[in-house]
């Protein structure tokens, strides 16, 4: 084997036997010793709070059977997440910093969803935070092609002006007339009040 392979079995060993462990993660429920040269190089979020102190522990508001999921991918590069998990894997990815991990999560969410006119603006959201040009464009159709039932979303009312402005100027928007448009820009202000018109001027 190569010696790249070598190390990828070293970290795998110690991470299952905790030897040589010098930091403790204390989560919801329990804590797990890690590896602070491995956290390190894999948790962005985590950098600034590692010390050189033997002993340290760092606090973390996560469930102890995610943060388990989450360090598997961390030392294995892989790890099998049931649905149920998804979202909370990707808080925590999204705490640590992890991510690759993060956006395979919110893929993963996206995938398993049907897009609905209900739905569309809370998934176009998703896939533009993990930049997935190709979700974003399909979910923006059903958005474009459903202007009644979608402007009724909360999803709607949630979507940051550059987005609504896309939406609304958008020429294949399947409005009535501009007064719907207009009366559609009006249901978005009032949403936030005089903050989003203060916005608009």
């Amino acid at each position: 084997p190569s010696g790249k392979t070598k190390i990828l079995d070293t970290v795998e060993d110690v991470w299952g036997s905790g030897e040589y462990s010098d930091i403790t993660l204390n989560a919801r429920g329990g804590q797990v010793k890690a590896h602070r040269v491995v956290l390190h190089s894999a948790c962005t979020n985590l950098r600034g709070q590692l010390s050189g102190q033997p002993g340290q522990s760092i606090d973390l508001d996560i469930d102890i059977c995610i943060l388990n999921l989450v360090l598997t991918f961390v030392y294995f590069c892989k790890v099998c997440i049931s649905h149920v998990d998804l979202q909370g894997v990707a808080r925590a990815a999204d705490i640590l910093g992890l991510v690759d991990l993060f956006k395979m999560c919110k893929q993963a969410e996206l995938a398993r969803k049907s897009v609905t006119p209900q739905n569309c603006f809370e998934l176009l959201m998703m896939a533009e935070d993990i930049g997935d040009d190709k979700q974003k464009a399909n979910i923006f159709q059903v958005a474009l092609d459903n202007f009644s039932k979608a402007k009724k979303s909360q999803g709607f009312k949630d979507l940051p002006f550059p987005l609504l402005k896309s939406y609304i100027c958008h020429p294949d928007l399947r409005a009535k007339s501009p007064e719907d448009r207009m009366g559609a820009v009006m249901t978005w202000i009032r949403a936030a009040g005089r903050i989003r018109i203060e916005r608009l001027i």
